[in-house]
């Protein structure tokens, strides 16, 4: 993602509302803490070198009841509920901020002004907040050579028309287009060999979160079962690796076997976790 696809309010509005329901849930539980946390408040007071702890249950009798040492517990809870009582405030006091700002971001049509623009005039602009739909459109008109399929290769097509080479690939393919994610097939990609001369792979799939407007690429190991094909597999990855792409970061995995099959459900899970 560059410095202007941050700097956009779709990708900004997310990670704030991803805030907002993990403030709202840590409020939620510090409340049901609170709710059954004992009456009154922790009162200390140092004499000398020791400590003495008062259990302060009403205004009028400000000093309270001495809580014996040995009464750990108690101490530990009204301390705990007076951390809880200042953390709750602030926690409070960060949602509105955030949901104030959620408001005011919803409101900017930065995204809308080169939209509105006549189409002479768009050409002439380069714009810094282009619309989702806008930018799926350019990043798929890219265009790029077909790797040629061997003459005794099956033919297996997706739901698209686009022919593959593997049912798993159908498989990945489907789940793609019915969760609208773009996608690009066997698109050739440059790397760094070991030797520092370039080499060119390709990815199963490089892959489009519109969201964070990041790129993806999927690989598909389909056989790892078989060793020469596993080994292949290791040495493809570390060549990836050595290119800054990482499982969980930028590349995503998914593998078979033949007594493990690649299950729809698996592909579903994957695609949510990295690409939506």
């Amino acid at each position: 993602m560059n410095y202007e696809n941050q700097l956009a309010v779709d990708c900004v509005l997310p990670c704030l509302q991803n805030r907002i329901d993990g403030l709202s849930s840590l409020i939620q539980r510090i409340q049901k803490s609170l709710a059954q946390a004992p009456k009154g408040r922790l009162r200390l007071s140092n004499r000398g070198s020791r400590t003495h702890c008062y259990h302060v249950t009403s205004p009028e009798k400000s000093r309270g009841t001495y809580i014996p040492n040995e009464n750990t517990t108690l101490v530990r809870r009204l301390a705990q509920k007076d951390y809880e009582q200042r953390l709750l405030q602030e926690l409070e006091c960060e949602r509105t901020i955030l949901d104030k700002a959620v408001a005011a971001l919803a409101e900017l049509k930065l995204n809308l002004i080169w939209m509105g623009l006549p189409d002479f005039r768009k050409n002439l602009v380069r714009p810094v907040f282009l619309p989702d739909t806008e930018f799926v459109v350019q990043w798929l008109s890219a265009e790029y050579p077909q790797k040629p399929f061997a003459d005794e290769a099956p033919v297996l097509m997706t739901s698209r028309g686009e022919r593959v080479r593997s049912k798993s690939e159908v498989i990945i393919a489907d789940t793609l287009a019915r969760l609208h994610i773009p996608y690009r097939y066997e698109f050739p990609l440059k790397l760094q060999s070991e030797k520092s001369k370039p080499v060119f792979v390709h990815p199963d799939f490089t892959c489009l979160n519109v969201r964070l407007r990041q790129e993806f690429i999927w690989e598909h190991f389909g056989m790892m079962d078989k060793p020469d094909y596993a080994c292949k597999a290791v040495h493809k990855l570390k060549i990836y690796q050595q290119n800054n792409f990482f499982p969980g970061d930028n590349l995503i995995l998914s593998e078979e076997t033949t007594e493990e099959p690649l299950s729809s459900k698996t592909v579903e899970s994957l695609a949510h976790r990295y690409l939506i």
